[in-house]
């Protein structure tokens, strides 16, 4: 008899995990339609980008705060026209070529501007020869700058990869 309640000590842990287990096999296969609506409409949610939540829990909240930063960096990256934008890469890339300046143009002002804003390196605007077959020569590109043509350049090939 003594050993009979040991054997049955030893092997109740294992029988009430056998219980639990077929209880939640059952309580799983019962409720499977239900489980397969509840995972269909997480996935819907998930992919709208709208919020779950579970009680107290509220998940994917972030979800609206990265849109707003994709839509931050895509204005940043944007902010600066095509033709600014094409002087500025000439510029990166060491062989801006021949050019040709004069006081008050269009390629003056954007000197300054790209100046002032830390994206290029040059002297002194006013003493640039006017003409010459490499602005590249006078005129180099910051570490900022280049961060600006890399980001712009990632968001150009997204842009036309979605398309």
């Amino acid at each position: 008899m003594g050993d009979t309640k040991t054997v049955l000590g030893e092997i109740a842990p294992l029988l009430q995990t056998l219980v639990w287990a077929l209880l939640i096999s059952a309580l799983l296969v019962y409720f499977r339609k239900e489980i397969h609506l509840l995972r269909e409409e997480v996935q819907k949610r998930i992919q709208k980008g709208q919020g779950l939540e579970l009680g107290p829990i509220k998940l994917l909240q972030r979800v609206e705060a990265v849109e707003v930063e994709v839509d931050i960096a895509k204005s940043f990256v944007l902010s600066m026209g095509d033709y600014l934008y094409s002087n500025l890469k000439k510029i990166a890339s060491g062989n801006f070529g021949p050019y040709e300046i004069e006081e008050n143009s269009g390629l003056w002002r954007e000197l300054y501007y790209l100046r002032d804003i830390g994206y290029v390196n040059v002297k002194a605007i006013r003493s640039l020869p006017k003409r010459g077959d490499n602005l590249s020569q006078h005129v180099s590109i910051t570490e900022v700058g280049k961060k600006f043509v890399e980001l712009r350049e990632k968001y150009l090939a997204n842009v036309s990869r979605a398309e």
